[in-house]
């Protein structure tokens, strides 16, 4: 059954998780689509994912900010939202990976229902993963998710993300109970994504982590995000990857 993933939040990474995503589906011969919501196409990675046959939808070259807009443009662009929306719903059943790129933040707008959002994600196709990002994920929304269950619906962990916006790593994963289902496992000084490894210089409270995660008996999908230690001399890379080794071990995810 394909899950839904909320990416949401005041630190950086939510799109680029999701053009992640995408990347690994389209790397896998899985057939993907990308639509954004308040953005215009020229983004960064509208021409990346087009290169890698990722279908992507934007409906606007360019888009203003919804506070400089007049009430006519306002208008016109709740009608492009809602469109936007209403192609996806249609066309999910078609993709194994569906990305709505700051639809939430659509949704904060006043751009787009709420109510349509919540419906299309009840009623998405069974099979589809389906990918919702931006700031202030609504109520709604989260209780959506704890009403449908860990099977269908999931929680993502960016180690790294949480610590650049101050959260609580063993409040946030009692919290997420067993609809956590992923873990993006990287440190950094919490001021930006610096993608180090653990127990390093970075400010990540491991030991928070590895209690919540002991306490719910994590046991789902864990990756190490650390392109910011794959510079260096090949003995230094070797002795990394061997460090990292230790540290799935001592984080019960060795397999």
């Amino acid at each position: 059954m394909g899950m839904v993933h909320i990416y949401t939040g005041d630190g950086k990474g939510k799109t680029t998780a999701a053009v992640g995503l995408c990347t690994r589906a389209a790397g896998h011969g899985k057939k993907a689509a990308f639509y954004e919501f308040l953005k215009g196409a020229k983004t960064g990675e509208a021409k990346s994912l087009a290169a890698l046959g990722v279908e992507f939808y934007c409906p606007v070259e360019r888009e203003k900010f919804t506070w400089t807009m007049t009430e006519e443009e306002k208008a016109e662009c709740r009608a492009r939202q809602a469109d936007t929306l209403a192609r996806a719903a249609a066309h999910m059943a078609e993709y194994d990976l569906v990305v709505l790129d700051e639809v939430l933040c659509a949704v904060n707008a006043g751009m787009l229902s709420l109510a349509d959002v919540l419906r299309t994600v009840r009623e998405k196709a069974p099979n589809t993963e389906l990918v919702l990002t931006g700031r202030g994920a609504p109520e709604e929304l989260i209780a959506l998710a704890e009403a449908v269950g860990s099977r269908a619906m999931g929680i993502c962990l960016d180690t790294g993300h949480l610590n650049i916006s101050k959260g609580d790593p063993y409040a946030f994963i009692a919290k997420a109970g067993n609809l956590l289902q992923a873990m993006h496992i990287a440190d950094n000084e919490g001021e930006k994504d610096q993608h180090m490894m653990p127990y390093g210089r970075g400010t990540v409270n491991w030991e928070a982590v590895l209690k919540g995660l002991g306490e719910i008996g994590y046991q789902g999908f864990c990756g190490f995000e650390i392109p910011g230690e794959s510079v260096g001399p090949l003995p230094v890379k070797q002795h990394t990857l061997v460090y990292i080794r230790e540290i799935m071990k001592s984080m019960g995810m060795d397999s």
